[in-house]
Formats: C-alpha cells, sequence, structure tokens
C-alpha cells in the first residue's frame, strides 16, 4: 500500500479501502487523502480480492489526473498490470470504437470557430466570451435537452437552437463527433443493444469515480446501466463542485442512496492539507450552500495559516485576482508549489 503525507492510513480511510459489494459513496473533503484511497482500494481488489485489471475501470474527469492515478497505481503494483485510468469520455470513445471502427473528434478550436461563424451572422459585436459561452451552452444543451440558466442573459434560446442545428449540421458533413455526442451515443447503444451492455457489465464488475460532484445527467445514466453487481464506488464532495456551469449535477451525491440500490456513505473527514483556522472559517462559509449534506471536517494540521480578504466587484474578478494571486506566489516561493 502506499501511504498519505504522514505515512499512515486512517481509519476512515481503510474502511473506505477494504469495504466491497455494496454501493458505496465516499464524502472526500479538500485534502482528505481520496487519490490515496482509490489507488490503494484498486490495489487491494486485484492483489487480495483477486479481481483481473481488466474488470476495473476507473473514471476521474481529467486526462492529467487519470495519469497521475495510474502512475501512483503502477508505482506499489507488483505485477505493472493497469486497469482503465481515464475521462468519461475516454471511456466511451473505447467502447464505441470497438463496436463503430474509426471515430474522429472534433477539436475545440473547430467547435469554437463553426460557432462563432453561425454567431457573426445573426448578431453584432461577437465577443470570445460571448462564442465561448454559446460553446458552453451548445454542451449543456445536448445533454439536457434543454438549457435554463437563470441570470446569463447573453444566451438567447432560439439563437442557440439555431446554432445547436447548424453546428450539429456542419458535424455530420465532415463525419465529426465532441465529447458529449460520445456520451450519448455510448448510453444510447446500452439502452438500444442489450448484448452489447450486458457484455460491458460482465466485464467492469467494479467501477470506481473520482470527483463524483462533478457528473452530469449522461454520465450517470451509464452509470446505473453499467452497474450491474452494485459494486459502484465513487468519490466526491458536492462543496466541491465547479463544473456545474457545464452541466454537473451535485445532487447526484446528496441522493446517491435513492438513485443506486443498497447505497452506503462513508465519510473522509481529516483535512491533511490546511492549517486549522483555515478549515474553519471555509465550512463557516460552505455552509450557507444549499445543495449539501452536513458534514465535520477536520484539520490534521493543529497550527494556524495566513488567510487574507478581499473584495471584488463580480465572480469574474475574483477568478482573475485569485489565479493572478497564486501565479505571484509560485513566482516567489521559485515554483517550489505544493
Amino acid at each position: 500500500m502506499i501511504r498519505n503525507k504522514n505515512n499512515t492510513l486512517s481509519e476512515e480511510q481503510l474502511t473506505a479501502i477494504n469495504c466491497t459489494n455494496e454501493n458505496i459513496i465516499v464524502s472526500a473533503g479538500p485534502g482528505s487523502g481520496k487519490t490515496v484511497v482509490i489507488v490503494n482500494r484498486v490495489y487491494e481488489l486485484i492483489n487480495h480480492k483477486n479481481i483481473s485489471p481488466k474488470n476495473i475501470v476507473i473514471i476521474t474527469f481529467t486526462k492529467a489526473a487519470a495519469t497521475n492515478m495510474r502512475n501512483r497505481f503502477l508505482a506499489i503494483d507488483k505485477n505493472k498490470v493497469s486497469p482503465f485510468f481515464g475521462t468519461f469520455h475516454g471511456l466511451c470513445y473505447k467502447i464505441l470504437k470497438s463496436y463503430y471502427g474509426e471515430i474522429n473528434i472534433i477539436e475545440p478550436f473547430e467547435s469554437y470557430r463553426v460557432v462563432k461563424n453561425f454567431l457573426t451572422a445573426y448578431v453584432e459585436d461577437v465577443s470570445e466570451d460571448r462564442v465561448k459561452e454559446y460553446v458552453n451552452a451548445i454542451s449543456i444543451y445536448k445533454c439536457k435537452g434543454e438549457y435554463n440558466r437563470d441570470g446569463n442573459n447573453q444566451i438567447d434560446k432560439e439563437l442557440l437552437k439555431n446554432c445547436v442545428n447548424f453546428y450539429e449540421s456542419y458535424k455530420k458533413e465532415k463525419s465529426l463527433l465532441d465529447f458529449e455526442d460520445l456520451q450519448l451515443m455510448c448510453r444510447d447503444l446500452f439502452i438500444k443493444n442489450s448484448s452489447i451492455l450486458n457484455s460491458y457489465q460482465n466485464q467492469f464488475k467494479h467501477i470506481l469515480v473520482d470527483e463524483f460532484q462533478d457528473s452530469d445527467d449522461v454520465q450517470v445514466d451509464i452509470l446505473k446501466l453499467l452497474n450491474k453487481d452494485n459494486n459502484l464506488f465513487v468519490v466526491g464532495d458536492e462543496d466541491q463542485c465547479i463544473y456545474s456551469f457545464r452541466g454537473a449535477n451535485p445532487t447526484y451525491i446528496v441522493d446517491f442512496k435513492d438513485i443506486f440500490k443498497q447505497g452506503k456513505t462513508l465519510y473522509l473527514s481529516t483535512n491533511y492539507r490546511s492549517k486549522q483556522n483555515i478549515v474553519r472559517l471555509s465550512m463557516k462559509s460552505i455552509k450557507n450552500n444549499k445543495i449539501r449534506t452536513s458534514k465535520d471536517i477536520r484539520a490534521n494540521k493543529t497550527d494556524d495559516g495566513i488567510i487574507k480578504a478581499q473584495g471584488v466587484r463580480d465572480e469574474t474578478a475574483q477568478g482573475t485576482y485569485i489565479s493572478d494571486y497564486i501565479l505571484k506566489v509560485k513566482e516567489r516561493e521559485d515554483n517550489n508549489f505544493n
């Protein structure tokens, strides 16, 4: 096994690593060692539960996170045989390619260009931000079948529908798919072809999902279809949902036990990363969120850190300030940043 920074595993972490034969959601606060838990759980399944690597799927939300997790697993597994570590899109691509053959993915810059060309024909002063808003709105529209974000005055719903039609026609003409197509086609393939679904249900005996709070409706549908043996293991924290603007739905964490039968909730409640006063203040602040479960996060560190209050005019300015501040700290610390 690998360890956390204190070279030990807590009772909460060990319970999450070893608990099997039921659908499990691990409510993992920030800095609680969730990656350590996932990697060790995969190791235990293969080396002590005799589960073949080909029967395990580990899903996270970026290629970089998947690569990091795979490398950490291979560093401790003597067999050097890796299960699938990847994104939902990567998994869907792999499944669809085995069934349909060659698949061509539209590049992000090309999606941007197609949408910009459409908007330019109908709207004056098409800014880069406005194009990005419509590109993102197309993703949400395709996932949910509608676009309904209160307070977003940049999106004209009728114009969006026409933009979606233009974009889809372009992709069809060029024989291209986007990431949303991969998920939608994979879900439809499973729904319409029970033999293919059954084949993957039998193959994917254990499914582990990191950052579950960032899952969207289609991704959860795919999990429900694949989860035949009630061996779904998800890790997340609705307080850390950062992709709601792309259709992520944190209520799936709150309602997990209603969605997946035999559901069980475990907790990682110790923050090994942040100082004591920072954890206290963050917990006091996040309690104002409406969609969340009550949890008690404790700091492992007993000393206090530096807390700085900074007023900004809006969310965009807040994001700019934070990113600029991080870059300054990295430069000051000579890139020794952890």
